[in-house]
């Protein structure tokens, strides 16, 4: 895509941090939005400053099938095409050592972090590949290529966001469609922040300190940082780049 304002993007968990910034950074580079996200009131508040021509926001649960069938049909209906996709919807998880977690609460995560992913790909692709033009982008995370101890359900979901990219690259590369993953690492989040407080409820703070020191670059990432990672994927400059995993994460990866 190369952002011109008859391009449109997709973006799901348009509400949350990086999703918020995707979001006005994908209308400062001239694309319509589809903006989706569960937090309608969320949406709303994004949308009150942008142009209302060129953004379109829908409630929709990605762990429902038929509302993201109709959410992507909608997106169509309104700007004619969508072009692009930030797949970006997901959830912590509980932090419980595998032998404590419960299966709701693992199918609670899958059903957003994999199902949602999935279900969106699904549906766009269907739309793109007849038209032989798209990209998409999944944000699946460093934690889907290792695991952490007490975060099962989070690295599970992730890794198969992972392999789903892969294959879905696969399959689509005939048909002029590239699918890609950013694997961002920490990242200046409200889902870090109860993450920390999840390790440490006395002394968050200490958490993200001790974080902040493994990391090379030495501090998390913003979320405009990994905003523009995705949308610079999407773009024709990428055209060669599909089936890949980005680590976004200041060499974090690299560092293990």
């Amino acid at each position: 895509m190369t952002g011109k304002q008859s391009h449109t993007i997709l973006i799901t968990g348009a509400a949350g941090g990086v999703g918020q910034a995707a979001v006005v950074a994908a209308i400062e580079r001239g694309y319509n939005v589809v903006a989706l996200d569960l937090a309608e009131e969320r949406l709303k508040t994004l949308a009150h400053d942008l142009p209302a021509d060129r953004i379109l926001t829908i409630a929709v649960d990605v762990s429902d099938e038929d509302s993201v069938q109709e959410a992507v049909a909608r997106g169509v209906d309104r700007f004619g095409s969508i072009d692009a996709c930030l797949n970006n919807a997901g959830i912590g998880a509980p932090m419980k050592s595998i032998t404590e977690l419960g299966t709701e609460e693992v199918l609670k995560v899958i059903n957003i972090n994999t199902l949602g992913a999935f279900h969106v790909m699904k549906h766009v692709l269907r739309h793109m590949i007849p038209r032989r033009q798209g990209a998409v982008v999944n944000t699946g995370s460093i934690l889907g290529n290792r695991g952490v101890p007490n975060y099962g359900a989070y690295c599970a979901s992730k890794a198969a966001v992972h392999a789903l990219t892969q294959v879905a690259a696969l399959e689509a590369a005939e048909h002029g469609v590239r699918v890609n993953a950013i694997a961002p690492g920490l990242i200046d989040t409200p889902m870090n922040d109860v993450f920390h407080a999840a390790v440490s409820p006395t002394d968050p703070d200490s958490t993200r300190r001790g974080l902040e020191a493994k990391i090379p670059v030495h501090r998390y990432a913003t979320s405009h940082e990994i905003a523009t990672v995705a949308l610079a994927l999407v773009s024709d400059d990428m055209s060669y780049v599909t089936g890949e995993i980005l680590d976004v994460d200041g060499a974090l990866s690299t560092s293990f």
